[in-house]
């Protein structure tokens, strides 16, 4: 519980135009992470004690190597940046200020007899760790999705589109790089974007709000329909 809670709270370290600087944040997400996959490891089934302690020495092993290149550029971030030791002390990671958001009001009411939206997301783990991803719904044809793949820490892996016909969509093949994933825990983000960058065949029938489509995977406030699964990769 303790590493759970310590994970959610430095859990994204937000992105930076600057390369070099976005790859050293990715060294602090990437600490918590390696800790946080201890307690995957450590309650995964079907491994025995050697097994587990393989995995979990190599997450002590990654954050170790994180935690190294965090102390190794901290002064030189610091000094790059400008920040003051009264600055550094007086951050409170416990209180992050809200961001505005933007909200989108509907105009046109919800058809009582719209779709529930359904999916049903197969991932098919093939040779050297690649993944197959496809399923179905109950989507009108030639529905327009989007799917991206996650590490943890919110670094993409992979992205694609499909388009629904006969209720069935299928993104392909994805790999990291052109390697297979490394083991570990990945979200898939599946998302309908906005009806006005819809094809008119679907616009049409789902409507120019998404107002005939309702279920707990539409947005009311974009408008959009988004999926989100998480994933074991072994």
């Amino acid at each position: 519980s303790k590493i759970n809670e310590i994970y959610f709270l430095n859990d994204s370290f937000g992105v930076s135009r600057n390369i070099e600087f976005k790859a050293y944040l990715s060294n602090f997400t990437d600490y918590f992470i390696a800790l946080d996959n201890i307690y995957f490891w450590a309650n995964k089934e079907n491994l025995n004690e050697r097994q587990k302690a393989y995995h979990i020495s190599r997450c002590f092993e990654d954050a170790h190597n994180s935690s190294e290149e965090i102390v190794d550029y901290i002064s030189y971030w610091q000094v790059k940046l400008a920040i003051s030791e009264n600055d550094y002390n007086s951050i409170d990671p416990y209180t992050v200020p809200e961001r505005a958001t933007y909200k989108f009001e509907p105009t046109i009411p919800i058809n009582p007899d719209g779709i529930e939206v359904d999916f049903n997301v197969e991932v098919e783990l093939i040779e050297d760790r690649a993944l197959h991803i496809f399923g179905t719904t109950n989507l009108f044809n030639h529905a327009s999705l989007l799917i991206n793949v996650r590490k943890q820490s919110g670094q993409l892996c992979g992205s694609n589109k499909a388009s629904v016909m006969a209720g069935h969509f299928d993104f392909g093949i994805f790999n990291f790089k052109g390697n297979g994933y490394v083991a570990g825990l990945y979200f898939i983000e599946m998302s309908l974007s906005l009806p006005s960058i819809q094809p008119k065949l679907f616009q049409n029938k789902a409507g120019i709000e998404y107002e005939n489509l309702k279920g707990p995977y539409v947005d009311r406030t974009v408008p959009m329909v988004k999926y989100r699964k998480e994933i074991s990769v072994e």
